[in-house]
């Protein structure tokens, strides 16, 4: 199906369109001459600076302004210049740091698979600069999870264990990341499965490890998904935080790049058996239509075969891209949907009941963290002001779908009126 029922880019303003050129890391002639165009129609340069960094992508806006044969004021270029040199002290401090960690993974014989961020950056982007990177992301094998916190509280490492509100939710849905590790600023999340049974891929460990070889990376030897289970991976991850509204528009970018540079290798007849084997081409299609349309990925029109755009997903896209925050009880509607989403893919009444209980009641390291406590002792307040927060968001939620669904109601009611009115003349039983 085609795309064009999107919103067409042309109604962005110039300072989002020249965002949205500029973002890529090589550009053709064409793109060059377009951009310039459109920066001569640049009328706020603050704003556009805003979003550049608001987005990540600042570091590319600054070498990629260098190409253009047009002048840009000056406040704005050391904006972004100053941003990239931010980018590039601490992306050289976590290079460093994933460097150690790496090494003495590899000596202790532990497989692991390095995740988004500074894998991209070198591999993809091929710049230590030009990709924000907040933190180190490494999936590992379940089975050896204890043994890489053994090692890293070694080497003086802060470890945080994931503490799950029950022990139901976490034998149902264990945590993301259990561990997660500090030291000097860096910040290191260990994964051991990346999707749980209350999200639409169902994807076990075992396969994801199925799906990944060995290859070399930083001087050392690393596992990697294949290019298919990769760009999956990148499409799901950035569905899931564009829906709760926690995504970094840069993430659009790492899949273009990705296609981009494996375009050659990446298969797209696998890549949709992929999806539809593990039930989530629905999702990745909704990421790879604004990717084709706002940052025009090449991806073949037959992969859209029998799919629609969803204008929910595209709203929270061009949220994201105006910076327009999300208001407070719209933010906590998506937490009590996401929870209610939970719920509703427990089966049995006895474990609906166990869920419900350890969402109300958690346990107390749960709480005594929730709430920085340092003695349990004074936890009964606490149960009770988290009974009536609970009680609190499930108002604010049901209070903000109803007025959403009356905002929505009216013009469309208002709309049926005027039609109806028009039929009526057209017939001559109404009134002129």
């Amino acid at each position: 199906m085609s795309i064009t029922n999107l919103e067409s880019t042309s109604k962005l303003s110039p300072e989002l369109r020249l965002l949205l050129i500029l973002s890529k890391l090589h550009l053709s002639e064409s793109e060059l001459n377009e951009a310039t165009v459109l920066l001569a129609n640049v009328q706020d340069w603050k704003y556009f600076v805003q979003r550049s960094i608001g987005t990540y992508l600042a570091p590319i806006m600054h070498v990629n302004m260098g190409f253009l044969n047009a002048s840009v004021p000056e406040k704005a270029k050391d904006a972004l210049c100053n941003s990239y040199n931010q980018v590039l002290v601490r992306n050289i401090r976590l290079y460093e740091s994933y460097k150690v960690v790496l090494n003495q993974l590899t000596e202790a014989e532990v497989k692991c698979i390095p995740m988004k961020g500074v894998y991209l950056a070198e591999s993809v982007y091929r710049a230590v600069g030009l990709r924000h990177l907040s933190d180190i992301d490494l999936l590992v094998k379940s089975a050896d999870a204890d043994k890489v916190c053994e090692i890293m509280m070694t080497q003086n490492w802060e470890v945080k264990k994931s503490r799950p509100r029950s022990k139901f939710e976490d034998d149902q849905f264990k945590p993301a990341h259990p561990f997660t590790f500090f030291k000097n600023g860096v910040t290191v999340e260990l994964h051991t499965h990346l999707y749980n049974r209350n999200q639409r891929a169902s994807i076990t460990e075992e396969q994801l490890w199925l799906n990944a070889s060995e290859e070399p990376f930083l001087e050392n030897q690393i596992y990697q998904f294949n290019n298919e289970m990769l760009l999956q991976h990148f499409c799901l991850h950035l569905y899931k935080h564009l829906i709760t509204s926690e995504a970094k528009l840069v993430s659009f970018c790492d899949i273009r790049e990705l296609i981009s540079k494996r375009e050659e290798s990446l298969n797209w007849g696998t890549f949709r058996l992929l999806c539809e084997e593990y039930g989530c081409h629905n999702e990745v299609t909704q990421i790879l239509y604004l990717c084709r349309y706002y940052w025009r990925v090449k991806v073949p029109e037959a992969f859209f075969e029998n799919t629609s755009p969803d204008q929910v997903v595209e709203g929270k896209f061009l949220m994201f891209l105006n910076g327009k925050a999300e208001n407070h009880a719209q933010a906590v509607e998506n937490n009590v949907s996401k929870s209610l989403k939970t719920l509703s893919s427990i089966t049995g009444a006895w474990g609906k009941m166990q869920f419900a209980i350890g969402l109300i009641f958690p346990t107390s390291e749960f709480m005594c963290r929730h709430f920085q406590l340092t003695k349990k002792t004074l936890l009964l307040p606490y149960y009770i002001l988290r009974f009536f927060q609970l009680i609190a968001k499930l108002f604010t939620a049901g209070f903000n779908r109803v007025f959403r669904q009356l905002y929505l109601f009216f013009p469309r009611f208002s709309r049926f009126l005027t039609r109806r009115k028009r039929w009526n003349i057209s017939c001559g039983t109404g009134r002129k």
